[in-house]
């Protein structure tokens, strides 16, 4: 009899992640943008759909939302969710390079800039796939100093496997406002600003937080997506013993809660 298939990276991230992170901040990205009945939405490096989810009833049944990414495996997943209440959902596989010109009203993007191979490039195309007068309101982690878990779990990692910090810290590469703020100027975004939120974030079962996350990762971490399942498996054992005072610092009520600041930058063609 052979083994139940096991899940995806993708699947992993949209059970685990997506919960416990990505869906508490989906509302303040959401909510900076302030979006408007009837308008034509990209969400630019879309995941599992969880902002298109939260988006799709903010623009009634008039609007249009295209979810855009490059990972096949998270698209597969969004599509296999049940459609939201209002606008409609198009789930696209592609990068900014495929992008049209003076298509949408409003570009969402949360956690993902940081993944483009070119993130100057990226937000050119973004900005000239909005209409004239169009907005772009795109969310990034701060940098790994102020992640107080993530920081010692990368640091871990990146030990593990051999590679330089900044390198599988990926994730928090475009965390300083100030540079940030120069990378939408330089793309020619008009009024350009860049806020700091901060929110906790909640996981069930402390200690499977390590594994899970690490799993998770595979879907969107080069260092991690090249390591097969052992590897994957020898990374997490090494970090969960390593961080394991850090997740009982943050361990209450049968969950592991703790802050993660990011930075919600907006700006106008």
């Amino acid at each position: 009899m052979s083994q139940a298939a096991q899940p995806s990276p993708a699947e992993i991230y949209d059970s685990y992640l997506v919960p416990g992170m990505f869906d508490r901040w989906a509302p303040v990205l959401i909510d900076t943008a302030a979006p408007r009945s009837g308008e034509d939405v990209l969400d630019f490096g879309c995941g599992t759909g969880i902002v298109a989810r939260h988006l799709a009833p903010r623009l009634g049944g008039d609007g249009r939302i295209t979810g855009l990414d490059p990972n096949p495996d998270m698209l597969a997943v969004a599509r296999s969710r049940p459609a939201p209440e209002g606008a409609g959902v198009r789930w696209q596989e592609g990068t900014a390079d495929d992008l049209p010109t003076e298509t949408f009203d409003l570009a969402l993007s949360q956690q993902s800039l940081q993944f483009c191979p070119d993130p100057e490039a990226a937000l050119g195309a973004l900005r000239r796939a909005l209409r004239p007068g169009g907005r772009l309101a795109l969310a990034v982690w701060k940098a790994l100093d102020h992640q107080p878990v993530f920081k010692p779990m990368l640091e871990a990692g990146a030990e593990e496997v051999g590679s330089r910090l900044e390198d599988i810290a990926l994730p928090f590469s475009l965390g300083e406002r100030r540079e940030l703020r120069a990378m939408l100027s330089d793309a020619g975004f008009r009024d350009v600003d860049v806020a700091e939120a901060t929110r906790e974030v909640r996981f069930p079962d402390p200690d499977r937080f390590v594994r899970l996350t690490i799993l998770s990762a595979a879907a969107v971490v080069p260092e991690l997506q090249a390591l097969d399942g052992d590897g994957r498996e020898r990374v997490v054992e090494r970090v969960r013993t390593a961080i394991a005072p850090t997740v009982k610092r943050y361990t209450e009520g049968g969950e592991i809660a703790f802050p993660m600041q990011a930075l919600i930058a907006t700006g106008r063609r």
